[in-house]
């Protein structure tokens, strides 16, 4: 039998004897190539590179640096892209159209070359529309296309969304020089633009169907709760045709992504693509780059075209009236309290978040295309 003390001293022992498992197989996760692109026709080609990660490696990215991308045109024209940063490579797409093959070259600074399959442009049938509903629980956003020629029948979907959104308390004053002055125009900090990307795989398919039309495509999903609607959206979705090789390898990657988080989080080396390696063929590849002509459409959703929507400002927001004396103390760090307006007794301030739209993310720089 365990007396108190003998128990307490074996539990001791026992936590303190234990340390953390982590399997070989996770720890020590090869680190294999993975290549995603678009080589855009009137456009821009964009190629991303990076690394596979294991699973508990905490790093957001694993970018590939210093690589040598060319792009061979009916096995005649040979042109380069520009590395622009964070594994990031483009090419200015002037040569490129419809009417050619092309097949991508990929040098890695370890010396490894890798190859693409061969790349036949397929271009994109124009967006019919990109419509939204309104139910109890928040706002979908759908696209609808067709093919007449029912040549595309595998589509991906992308989107950019940017929103307006306001502060809770509108600040006149700005602190300068030991005292509180009217901002100017350039000084604004009411009103703010948000933007967003597709972080999730949209595909979609009419091989099962007898006419090649896409009809209320799911894209977007906002809360009622969101902040998103609570002036003025935009959406623009962009459209992709491909290929059924590259819709199998999405289709592959959306079911693995949606049982381990988002498309940027390691991906298992059996989700390969249209990518080798010429160095060493037995060296997994991952990713899938396709060709094409991309069809686009934007539209704007205000809110009050909704009947209803519930969002409410996410800070306590309570202002108070601070001597004129005590300007300096209160008004000096910025981060804390920002001052609003002059009053008889003093100045009134409320905390930063109340005050700065940016605080919550985005600019007060008004997009071009924003009305």
């Amino acid at each position: 039998m365990f007396n108190r003390g003998s128990l307490i001293l074996f539990l001791v022992f026992l936590f303190a004897c234990k340390e953390p498992f982590i399997s070989p197989e996770v720890s020590s996760t090869p680190s294999y190539l993975v290549v995603d692109g678009y080589l855009q026709t009137l456009g821009q080609a964009t190629i991303r590179l990076s690394r596979t990660r294991s699973l508990n490696d905490s790093a957001s990215s694993s970018p590939e640096l210093n690589a040598q991308l060319d792009l061979l045109i009916d096995n005649t024209t040979d042109v380069s892209f520009t590395e622009v940063g964070n594994g990031q490579y483009s090419l200015s797409t002037a040569l490129l159209d419809d009417n050619h093959f092309y097949q991508l070259h990929i040098r890695t600074t370890n010396g490894k070359e890798y190859v693409s399959d061969s790349l036949f442009a397929k271009p994109s049938p124009a967006i019919d529309s990109v419509n939204w509903t309104l139910d109890p629980t928040g706002l979908n956003v759908f696209v609808n296309t067709h093919d007449q020629t029912a040549n595309t029948r595998y589509y991906r979907w992308e989107y950019q969304e940017t929103w307006e959104h306001f502060a809770h308390d509108h600040s006149l004053l700005i602190y300068k020089g030991g005292t509180v002055v009217p901002r100017t125009a350039a000084e604004e900090i009411f009103e703010c633009w948000k933007s967003d990307t597709l972080t999730d795989i949209l595909i979609g398919s009419t091989e099962k169907l007898n006419t090649d039309v896409v009809y209320m495509q799911p894209v977007k999903f906002i809360p009622v709760t969101a902040d998103e609607v609570s002036k003025l959206y935009s959406i623009i979705v962009y459209q992709y045709a491909i290929s059924k090789e590259a819709y199998q390898y999405w289709d592959n990657l959306k079911k693995n992504t949606e049982l381990r988080g988002s498309l940027f989080d390691p991906q298992p080396s059996q989700v390969s693509g249209n990518i080798r390696c010429i160095s060493n063929p037995e060296e997994p590849v991952l990713g899938f780059v396709s060709a094409g002509s991309v069809t686009s459409q934007r539209i704007f959703i205000n809110h009050d075209d909704l009947s209803y929507w519930y969002y409410t400002y996410p800070y306590e927001c309570n202002t108070i009236v601070i001597g004129f004396g005590d300007v300096p103390r209160y008004f000096a760090d910025t981060l804390l309290t920002t001052p609003l307006y002059s009053e008889l007794t003093g100045i009134r301030g409320v905390a930063v978040e109340c005050a700065d739209c940016r605080y919550g993310g985005g600019s007060n720089t008004k997009p071009s295309f924003f009305p």
